[in-house]
């Protein structure tokens, strides 16, 4: 028998716009303006997957393949040297990012939070001693959510900003491509996503006699490919997490299945001239 999965309910809609990408590369003036605003004095270099511009400070990594930067410090010595006892307060964490991100957000879309992390290092001063715990950070994660209905899955469609106890930026990077309306696709039905999810690869054999399946989450969206990564169209998906627990281990996972039938998309994509791009591998059913 088949091993038994449970979805918790999620919010599925009756369709998802059909968005494609506006693949235009960066221009010279578009790269010296990002880097002029972010204080570097060097304009970017064209390094192949990524267009680099470095200063005594900062590293800024531009992406070729899509509308995607990350600014990020370098030689600042020990991390340890701006770890404090206590991070910078959520509230006022997420206040600052957003008005940080302001300016980069694009056009059409909502930040949305979708986490606010400590990123922290526990320091034992010696054998035996209670670990001291402190905060190299507070990390606040945004998403973006496309005219106000749908937002996105996978990992070339997100924000982050880093900062200081005091509120000072740290790093940053928003991974984004600019969008194009293509139509509409109808989605398939929960019952019809959870059974694709069941019958892929690495769920099809399992049974319950050998595993438990636990699904924690599933979440609908549009599924952004990595920011180096061409993409062509916004393939709708079902980000599903949990894990699986054998005798011997329990094991995260987190899977896409796709939103939409493969049929429907290949038909939407030859009408619009999109033929390029399979769906992508990351999406298993």
């Amino acid at each position: 028998m088949a091993v038994t999965i449970t979805f918790p309910e999620f919010q599925l809609p009756g369709e998802f716009p059909l968005v494609t990408t506006n693949d235009r590369p960066w221009s010279a003036a578009e790269l010296g303006a990002l880097a002029e605003r972010f204080g570097m004095t060097e304009r970017p270099v064209d390094r192949g997957l990524w267009h680099v511009a470095l200063s005594d400070s900062h590293l800024l990594e531009v992406y070729a393949a899509s509308r995607s930067f990350r600014w990020a410090p370098i030689g600042r010595g020990s991390e340890l040297d701006t770890a404090t006892e206590a991070g910078l307060h959520p509230d006022k964490a997420t206040d600052r990012a957003f008005d940080f991100m302001k300016e980069f957000q694009p056009e059409r879309t909502e930040l949305v939070v979708r986490s606010v992390t400590e990123s922290e290092v526990l320091i034992s001063e010696k054998a035996h001693a209670e670990a001291r715990r402190l905060v190299l950070a507070t990390e606040v994660n945004l998403g973006y959510v496309l005219d106000g209905q749908v937002g996105f899955v996978g990992p070339g469609a997100k924000t982050q900003v880093c900062l200081s106890a005091d509120g000072e930026v740290l790093s940053a990077h928003r991974m984004w491509r600019d969008v194009v309306d293509a139509g509409s696709l109808q989605a398939r039905s929960m019952d019809e996503i959870a059974t694709a999810f069941g019958e892929s690869s690495a769920f099809h054999q399992l049974s319950d006699d050998t595993a438990g399946v636990e699904v924690t989450s599933a979440v609908a969206g549009l599924y952004a490919m990595p920011p180096t990564e061409t993409q062509e169209v916004f393939v709708p998906a079902v980000e599903v997490r949990g894990s699986i627990t054998t005798e011997h281990a329990t094991v995260g996972f987190a899977t896409y299945v796709a939103a939409v039938s493969r049929s429907d998309t290949r038909k939407a994509l030859r009408a619009h001239d999109r033929r390029r791009q399979p769906v992508p591998s990351a999406i298993v059913a």
